[in-house]
């Protein structure tokens, strides 16, 4: 009978709408857990660096390809438009009769930043005299060091050393013991899993002693624990502290607490880049 007949479409095309809606879904699943994945690899590799610049030659996070996946940009955006650094350095710089700006950028690795900082400090709305400006950029790996020199030659109003900020005498590298600005941009991690607890402390104390304005990017604990699978799946031991540390999921308040502790107060917190980390901007209370 046609009405059998009818039925029988009628239900031959329900399973084939069906079938069709579960094929859609099974795509869109498998496409979203792809998405997922990508962008959870991407983050993990800005927040360390990939898996293949993992190498025993590394452990300070020393890469040797650092600026291909940390773009100098992505903090330069908001130095450039920090009203609180603006205001800090045009203090500096009017303070005096001879004013001059003195950074140090600590872990400069190749140098790209360093140069970048004497750019944008020469250039509006920071307009500092490029005679009143010298940028130090100092790293403990002398390999980098040397890079930093060669590809950064005919660089003006910058120089780099090599130092290693945890060894007190190293300082002595550096062709001056104060500045007016120093940087420390995601290396906190790699200080905390080679020197412990307290070397942390050490190093934010010694970055504090050195001048009254900080530059500070702190990495969080999720960076600690994509460190630990980026080292695992390299075939390399953890991080030789990483097990006995106290300050973990609360590192970043840790670190502001212990600058709060040598004199330092929060200026700005500059705002927080692609891979979740912020940086921030603190003055010796007494000096700004």
């Amino acid at each position: 009978p046609t009405s059998a007949i009818n039925a029988i479409d009628l239900s031959a095309c329900f399973y084939l709408v069906l079938a069709a809606c579960l094929s859609s879904s099974s795509s869109f699943a498998v496409h979203s857990k792809r998405k997922r994945l990508e962008r959870g690899g991407a983050e993990a590799q800005q927040c360390v660096g990939p898996t293949s610049a993992m190498s025993a030659h590394t452990p300070y996070g020393n890469f040797h390809n650092y600026y291909a996946f940390n773009k100098v940009e992505e903090r330069l955006q908001f130095l450039r438009s920090s009203p609180a650094l603006l205001q800090a350095i045009q203090q500096i710089v009017s303070a005096s009769e001879t004013p001059s700006l003195n950074v140090l950028d600590v872990g400069c690795n190749a140098g790209d930043i360093s140069v970048a900082l004497a750019t944008l400090f020469t250039s509006p709305p920071f307009n500092v005299p490029p005679a009143s400006l010298q940028v130090v950029g100092a790293d403990l790996d002398p390999e980098l060091i040397a890079r930093a020199c060669t590809q950064h030659a005919s660089a003006e109003n910058v120089s780099f050393f090599t130092a290693d900020l945890m060894k007190p005498a190293s300082l002595s590298h550096l062709p001056r013991s104060a500045f007016e600005l120093v940087l420390a941009l995601s290396i906190t991690m790699w200080i905390h899993v080679n020197h412990g607890d307290e070397g942390l402390d050490a190093f934010l104390r010694r970055l504090c002693s050195l001048a009254p304005l900080l530059l500070i990017e702190p990495q969080p604990w999720k960076c600690y624990r994509t460190l630990a699978t980026r080292r695992r799946k390299a075939g390399l031991d953890p991080p030789p502290l990483l097990a006995d540390l106290t300050h973990r999921v609360e590192v970043v308040r840790h670190i502001h607490d212990v600058l709060v502790l040598e004199g330092m107060e929060l200026m700005e917190e500059m705002g927080t880049t692609k891979w979740g980390r912020s940086l921030r901007l603190y003055r010796r209370r007494e000096q700004l």
